[in-house]
């Protein structure tokens, strides 16, 4: 049986809302603007969902993408360098987290498929969180 070809969804500009926190509070405001495939839900009211890996992919080959800088222990950073470092992004799900990207330190991102619920104007909500490492000192472990 012939079928016809299946349509590629046409890209369209994704408004990404971010907040850093990892940043001062007059600093952690971005937006970002992505080309992705966008699938319209039940009616035009109710938004649509973009695939996580298009969405990760195309906003970290462009220039506003999750940095995730580390620094030197014997070179502390300037104070604005602060809260750089390793983070995970994630969006609201109703009032679930649900984390759709997490960058290491040397900046390699690592990210799937995965649904997002889009707003119906096009823009997602996002929050990039510090990964803060807990550690315990050899002598707090022997107390």
């Amino acid at each position: 049986m012939n079928q016809p070809p299946r349509k590629t969804p046409a890209l369209r500009i994704l408004t990404l809302l971010i907040e850093d926190t990892r940043k001062d509070p007059g600093e952690r405001d971005q937006l970002a603007e992505v080309r992705v495939p966008l699938k319209q839900l039940e009616g035009p009211e109710d938004g649509f969902w973009a695939d996580a890996n298009d969405v990760c992919k195309a906003l970290q080959s462009g220039p506003s993408r999750v940095d995730g800088n580390s620094f030197d222990a014997q070179s502390p950073p300037a104070s604005a360098d602060l809260f750089k470092g390793p983070a995970k992004v994630y969006t609201l799900r109703g009032k679930y987290r649900q984390y759709f990207l997490r960058v290491n330190a040397n900046g390699e991102a690592e990210y799937s498929s995965a649904n997002l619920r889009v707003d119906k104007d096009r823009t997602l909500l996002s929050v990039i969180e510090a990964i803060v490492r807990h550690c315990l000192s050899p002598a707090s472990i022997l107390s």
